[in-house]
């Protein structure tokens, strides 16, 4: 298990005031930090002061071209350097650079003497004020102070101890031949130098080391101590070839030592590409698995948007090298945060994501085009999180890198670039999920309304009716959807009178449905207030609706009330489809129209209507009907028409009510086939017996 260290932390932050601050990883490089630079700074002056007081100039002097074609074979192969990353632990890397410039450096110092070292001497102080000025954190300050004594002491002192070594073995500077004897004790001076060089970075090691184990708790440290062995090989492996050299340029002169060279320079360029390549590999290969695991998390889970924060946490930590990642959506709801704590400042961002649709990377001198200062900033990767179906952005996506040991050119970046468009592309199909989850959601508790509704709606028509000897009455209502705007009604009134009622409110849905019920129950309270006046009930009806709604919605509507004994009927049609009257007695029955007495109600209140009557003798049949039948349509969008409807009324007129009705709706559902209804259906067919 990891331990608390509070003492060395409060020692150190005498130092470096706010380290205690900052996160356990942070805190443990900024201790490795401190403590390299403290003990390696008196080293990098003693190799300084040495270099100094070596007498380097007169080695200069004699051999001027030599000296400058060193110099620039240094640089070109510090240009050249080659990399590795290694994952120390679960999700953190231990990063080491080098190059062949090392071997260079001995060829020169058994060929122009301790003059050779101004080179690495001024490469380092330049690399440390170009970092200096980019640093932007107390972090990145200490780092570079730690790069610049341990880079000083490693390739000042080191390199001194070797050549003191060179001449206590008794050899001779400059290197005077290929000679076995000289080369031999050369490859020795190479020897102590680089073991030289591995005790002054031997504390950083051990160091952390000891951090893993005690502080981080890491069961293992054999990753990073193979790690450490193998930088250490790495950067001094080249370093017995530089005697070679060396004795080339002494035994054949400056040809030989340049088509060496030249093949050193090869050799480089092709551990350089190399690296960038098995770089490039791993980070490809752990990018797919990242994606991969995102996608099975975001299927497995339940899509919310609380579930994707999870996702995101899970599988997206670790995906891309050392740096910060943002993932938000707009304008500023964070998804996903990995680095330091930091507050990314995204409504900067916001304009260049509205006006991209794909991925774009900045190298570290590329100027932002969010930032209105050309300051130095961290190489970084903007891509917009693309919404599936409406193609809006939604979101984005902000990758900070890290400048470690791979350089991070506009090359090494554009490599990034579509693994970080694939997880925006990811990001946003989950959000479609997200979006269409709580559409379904939104659709089933709209439909479990519905159904509610339409089962409040059934429970208002009536299920039983009243007893008429000498009558038939069938009744059916087909709703298109889960609630009707058709409804219909059959009201017992005094005397044996019985009210008859159907009527259709003009649209479908939610409110027609409530509309509705509203019509019924008025229509309904002011019969049994009213009695059998028809007309003054819609007039009733209307005026409270007229005053109590303002849906702009309006019914059409038939009442009639029925004197069973007398087959009297007296009715008031507001704006319904007539009722169809077929009377008996001849051989084909005869057709009579109940049309309408007024306007539908609900229009206006300036208006009334009248009353009209008829009477139903034996065998004589009534139908009313709405226009869910006339309107009713097939697949080549046909019309069902009222033709039919009279062609089917006048055929099975002698059937019962309840066959009547049957064949009507047979005759409909066979026309309309499996195309859906368009309106609700409402028939009601009163037949009066013909013994009556």
């Amino acid at each position: 298990m990891a331990t608390e260290s509070p003492r060395i932390v409060s020692l150190f932050e005498r130092i470096w005031p706010g380290l205690g601050a900052l996160p356990r990883d942070q805190q443990i490089a900024g201790i490795g930090d401190l403590l390299s630079f403290s003990y390696s700074l008196p080293l990098a002056g003693a190799g300084i002061l040495w270099l100094a007081h070596s007498g380097s100039l007169p080695w200069m002097l004699p051999r001027p071209q030599i000296w400058l074609m060193m110099g620039l074979l240094y640089l070109a192969l510090q240009r050249l350097r080659i990399f590795l990353m290694v994952e120390v632990r679960a999700r953190r890397y231990g990063t080491f650079d080098g190059s062949l410039a090392t071997l260079v450096t001995w060829a020169g110092l058994l060929t122009v003497g301790p003059a050779m070292l101004w080179f690495p001497a001024l490469y380092h102080s330049a690399g440390f004020l170009r970092n200096m000025r980019r640093a932007n954190s107390a972090i990145n300050r200490w780092n570079a102070l730690r790069g610049l004594t341990t880079n000083l002491a490693g390739d000042l002192l080191a390199p001194l101890i070797g050549l003191a070594a060179l001449r206590a073995l008794g050899g001779a500077l400059p290197l005077p031949d290929l000679g076995l004897p000289q080369l031999g004790i050369a490859v020795a001076a190479v020897l102590v130098g680089a073991a030289a060089d591995s005790l002054i970075h031997l504390p950083y090691m051990v160091y952390h080391l000891w951090a893993q184990r005690h502080w981080v708790g890491a069961a293992h440290s054999g990753p990073m101590v193979r790690f450490f062995i193998t930088a250490l090989v790495m950067q001094h492996i080249s370093e017995p070839f530089g005697p070679l050299a060396a004795g080339l340029y002494s035994a054949h002169g400056l040809p030989a030592f340049g088509l060496a060279m030249a093949a050193v320079l090869l050799v480089a360029l092709l551990a350089r590409r190399a690296s960038l390549a098995i770089e490039s590999s791993r980070q490809h290969e752990r990018i797919l698995r990242h994606l991969e695991r995102l996608g099975r998390a975001v299927l497995s889970s339940l899509p919310s948007l609380e579930n994707l924060k999870a996702a995101l946490a899970e599988c997206v930590e670790g995906m891309f090298p050392p740096g910060r990642l943002a993932i938000w959506l707009l304008p500023d709801e964070i998804l996903y945060r990995e680095g330091e704590p930091w507050e990314p400042q995204l409504l900067p961002l916001l304009p260049w994501l509205l006006r991209h649709k794909e991925a774009a990377s900045f190298t570290a001198r590329t100027p932002l085009p969010w930032a209105e200062n050309g300051r130095p900033h961290p190489p970084a990767i903007l891509a917009p999180i693309i919404a599936s179906e409406s193609g809006e952005t939604v979101g984005g996506i902000y990758l900070e890198l890290f400048t470690l040991a791979q350089p991070w050119d506009r090359r090494s970046l554009a490599q990034l670039e579509p693994a970080v468009q694939s997880l925006a592309a990811q990001v946003a199909s989950a959000l479609q999920q997200i979006q269409n989850y709580q559409r379904s959601l939104e659709l089933e508790r709209i439909s479990q309304e519905l159904r509610l509704a339409g089962a409040i709606q059934s429970s208002l028509l009536p299920v039983e009716f009243p007893r008429l000897p000498g009558w038939q009455l069938a009744v059916t209502i087909e709703p298109a959807e889960e609630t009707a705007g058709d409804f219909f009604d059959v009201i017992p009134l005094e005397g044996g009178k019985v009210g008859l009622v159907v009527a259709d409110v003009m649209d479908k849905g939610i409110g027609p449905a409530l509309y509705m019920a509203i019509s019924r129950t008025l229509i309904r309270t002011y019969t049994l207030a009213l009695g059998d006046r028809p007309e003054m009930v819609f007039y009733a009806t209307n005026e409270r609706i007229l005053k109590d709604t303002r849906a702009n919605l309006f019914v059409t509507a038939f009442f009639a009330i029925l004197e069973p004994e007398s087959g009297a009927l007296r009715y008031a049609n507001a704006g319904h489809l007539p009722p169809l009257l077929l009377r008996a007695g001849g051989q084909e029955p005869q057709v009579e129209l109940l049309k309408p007495t007024g306007i539908p109600i609900g229009l206006t209140l300036e208006t009334s209507w009248s009353m009209a009557q008829a009477t139903l003798g034996p065998g004589d049949v009534l139908i009313l009907y709405t226009d869910g039948i006339p309107e009713a349509q097939n697949a080549a969008e046909e019309f069902f028409g009222e033709e039919k409807l009279l062609e089917i009324c006048r055929r099975h007129a002698g059937l019962s009510a309840e066959k009547l009705q049957a064949a009507i709706l047979d005759a409909v559902h066979q026309f309309r086939g499996d195309h859906p209804p368009s309106d609700d259906i409402t028939l009601m067919v009163l037949r009066r017996d013909r013994q009556s």
